[in-house]
C-alpha cells in the first residue's frame, strides 16, 4: 500500500481561492441578470399610465424573492467564508453592508410597487404621484446599489485572482 504525500496548505488554500472566485463569478452574473429585470419592470411600471401592472407587480415579487433569498444571501455567505479564511484580501466586512443596504432597497422598492399599483385605481392622483415619485427614487437608488454591488464583485474577484497568484508562487518556493 503506497503512501500519499500529505497535502500542502498552499494547495488547500490554492483550491479554496479558486472555490470562491467560480463561486463569485456565478452569482456576479446572476445578480446582474436578475437586477436587470428588476430594473426593466419597475421602469415599466414607473412608465404606465394607471394601467393594472398586477402581472409586473407579480414578476418583481418573483425576482426579488428570487434576489433576496438565492443570490444575496449566498452572497453574503461566501463573503463571509473569504472572511474566514485567512486570505490576504481586502476587508471582506466593508462589502457585507452593502449587500445588507441592497436588500433593505429591493424590500422598499417591492413596497413601493405595491403601492402604486394601488393607489392608481384611486381618482384623486395626488397620492399615486407621490407614490410613482417614492418609487422613482427607490429606483435610481437600487440602480447605485447594483452597480456598487457589481463594482464590489468585481473587486473581490480581483484580490482573490492577486491572493491565488501569491500562493502559487509560495508553492514553487
Amino acid at each position: 500500500m503506497e503512501m500519499a504525500l500529505p497535502e500542502r496548505k498552499s494547495q488547500k488554500l490554492e483550491r479554496s481561492i479558486l472555490k470562491f472566485k467560480e463561486d463569485l463569478n456565478e452569482y456576479k452574473t446572476k445578480h446582474k441578470s436578475i437586477s436587470s429585470k428588476i430594473l426593466d419592470l419597475t421602469s415599466e411600471l414607473l412608465n404606465s399610465k394607471g394601467e393594472s401592472n398586477i402581472e409586473v407587480m407579480k414578476n418583481i415579487e418573483d425576482l426579488n424573492y428570487e434576489m433576496d433569498n438565492n443570490i444575496l444571501l449566498n452572497l453574503e455567505m461566501i463573503f463571509e467564508s473569504i472572511g474566514g479564511f485567512e486570505i490576504d484580501l481586502v476587508d471582506i466586512d466593508s462589502y457585507i453592508p452593502s449587500i445588507k443596504e441592497e436588500q433593505e432597497l429591493l424590500r422598499n422598492l417591492e413596497m413601493s410597487a405595491k403601492n402604486l399599483i394601488k393607489t392608481s385605481s384611486i381618482v384623486d392622483n395626488t397620492l399615486s404621484h407621490q407614490e410613482r415619485e417614492n418609487l422613482n427614487f427607490l429606483y435610481e437608488s437600487y440602480k447605485k446599489a447594483v452597480d456598487k454591488t457589481q463594482k464590489c464583485l468585481t473587486e473581490i474577484c480581483a484580490a482573490l485572482e492577486e491572493s491565488f497568484r501569491k500562493v502559487k508562487k509560495m508553492e514553487h518556493i
